[in-house]
C-alpha cells in the first residue's frame, strides 16, 4: 500500500546518503552545534532527509519526474 502512494524513486547509494545527511543535521540540532536561527531549517532537513532516505521517496524528483533507480 505504502508503495502505490510513495513510489521508490531514489537509489539505494542516494538513499544511504540522505540517511546519514539527515541524521547528521538531526544531531547537530539536537546538540545546538548550529546558531539560533539555523536550527528550525536543520531539524527539517535533517527529518526530511531521513525520511526520504527510508522510505525512498523524493517528493521533489517526483514533481519533476525524476528517477534514479534502475
Amino acid at each position: 500500500m505504502l508503495r502505490k502512494i510513495f513510489p521508490v524513486n531514489v537509489n539505494k547509494t542516494e538513499r544511504v546518503a540522505r540517511v546519514g545527511l539527515g541524521f547528521t543535521f538531526l544531531i547537530l540540532t539536537y546538540f545546538k552545534v548550529l546558531p539560533d536561527g539555523v536550527d528550525f531549517y536543520s531539524a527539517f532537513f535533517g527529518a526530511l532527509g531521513l525520511v526520504s532516505g527510508i522510505v525512498g521517496h523524493c517528493p521533489v524528483f517526483s514533481l519533476f519526474n525524476i528517477k534514479t533507480t534502475e
